[in-house]
């Protein structure tokens, strides 16, 4: 669990400089006790960062469709690659209809 703390630091520490090199700009902290996280079933860096990757696809799907759809798409089944190239697909397919 020591891993995930640090990891999660580490990402709050860049979001802090990047929000004081920004500005205006807001970036919310990340949660950085373990025993949050192990509620999740999240103990490690890996899933941890899984699980983030799993909410993205949720959000931008949702966001651009419906969450009812975004459901259907059983992202937390996806293996890592599948994961990940749907992602990019959508992450691509919508920079596309944004513009």
């Amino acid at each position: 669990m020591t891993n995930l703390v640090n990891h999660i630091k580490s990402i709050n520490e860049k979001s802090k400089k990047e929000m004081d090199a920004n500005p205006g700009l807001w970036i919310g902290t990340i949660v950085e006790d373990p025993k949050h996280w192990k509620e999740y079933g999240i103990t490690t860096p890996a899933q941890f960062d899984r699980y983030q990757d799993e909410c993205c696809l949720y959000e931008v799907v949702s966001m651009h469709t419906s969450k009812s759809y975004a459901r259907s798409l059983g992202i937390s089944a996806m293996t890592d690659e599948e994961l990940y190239k749907t992602l990019d697909f959508y992450s691509k397919a919508y920079d596309e209809f944004d513009e």
